[in-house]
């Protein structure tokens, strides 16, 4: 005899109605879990993107400080050849406006000095019809150095109206030299860059040695740099220049080399060494503001041996110039954008 399960007074319909809620809360629980398991998911992908960009953050800071503090403030230690390419046109290492002419390294006189020009007939008078300087005829100078020294000398004039300036010496040829102090062929006047500036009134004349005309020379010295020009033979660097007695003597080496030079206190053969220890192209180029707040690049350039010396320039710049040190290389001055 067949047992019938349902209780007593329980309709099929209620039965069925029941099993059918039971049905539906075990669902709703397998969906509440799956939920759970999904979610459970994401937070971990989540995570794991997060730490990946929280480890590729420190990575890159830890770059960027290492960048940071890997190229010293001042200098360009960037890889010159992604930037630089070949200057065109010939350069000799004994031409240029930071040649280095004295006791030990010989001046090589070209065969045509084309680069001089006369300095009486290029000055200017002024609004009264006086010159900033006097000068006898046949007195020369590199034009781009008396362009510059017109410059300087009106200004000194206009600062102090004192008209008693006199250029002594300027350019010297060969024979001009012989007999004096210092050997023919091993003299800075040679180069038509040096000019030798001088007070003469009815007394006399006077030099930098003299206190009459002390406070026109401090004009000359605190001012030069300002027009290219430094004083050539400092008295605290007689033991490096081998010169004496001629402090009144300036050189023209250019406003970006004559600022850091003044600022530092180097004379020439100091600045020429150590843009050859210091500042070779493909390593650290030195930085130089004038003294009108233009700004350079400078590097040193060895030559090379038996060969033309390739010298690589910026591709773009506001332009430069190419110099040689008359001894072992080429000095690179480029004027930055």
């Amino acid at each position: 005899m067949k047992m019938n399960s349902r209780e007593p007074g329980q309709s099929p319909q209620k039965l069925g109605s029941g099993r059918a809620a039971r049905l539906r809360r075990k669902r709703r629980k397998r969906l509440a879990l799956f939920a759970s398991f999904v979610v459970i998911i994401l937070l971990i992908v989540l995570a794991i993107v997060l730490l990946a960009l929280e480890i590729a953050d420190a990575s890159q800071k830890l770059k960027d400080n290492k960048d940071d503090t890997s190229a010293p403030s001042g200098t360009d230690t960037t890889d010159p050849l992604l930037d630089y390419v070949p200057a065109s046109g010939t350069y000799s290492i004994h031409e240029g406006t930071l040649i280095l002419v004295n006791k030990t390294n010989e001046y090589v006189f070209p065969a045509v000095d084309t680069h001089l020009a006369d300095m009486r007939s290029s000055r200017t008078q002024n609004s009264s019809g006086d010159y900033s300087y006097q000068c006898d005829y046949n007195k020369r100078l590199d034009i781009t150095s008396l362009a510059a020294f017109n410059k300087m000398m009106d200004a000194f004039f206009a600062a102090t109206d004192n008209p008693y300036a006199l250029v002594s010496d300027a350019y010297r040829s060969y024979s001009d030299q012989e007999g004096k102090s210092i050997p023919a062929g091993h003299s800075d006047h040679h180069t038509g860059y040096l000019v030798s500036i001088k007070f003469y009134d009815d007394t006399g004349i006077y030099t930098s040695e003299h206190p009459k005309y002390a406070d026109a020379y401090a004009w000359l010295d605190s001012h030069a740099a300002q027009y290219g020009f430094v004083m050539r033979y400092p008295p605290n660097k007689t033991h490096i220049t081998g010169v004496s007695d001629y402090t009144y003597s300036y050189r023209y080496v250019g406003p970006a080399h004559a600022a850091y030079m003044s600022a530092n206190n180097l004379c020439l053969e100091e600045y020429v060494e150590l843009l050859k220890t210091s500042y070779q192209f493909g390593s650290e180029h030195l930085k130089i503001t004038d003294s009108s707040g233009v700004n350079y690049e400078v590097y040193y350039v060895p030559a090379t041996d038996g060969a033309e010396t390739e010298i690589n320039v910026p591709v773009s710049s506001g332009g430069f110039e190419i110099s040689g040190d008359n001894e072992a290389g080429f000095i690179v001055t480029v004027t930055l954008k």
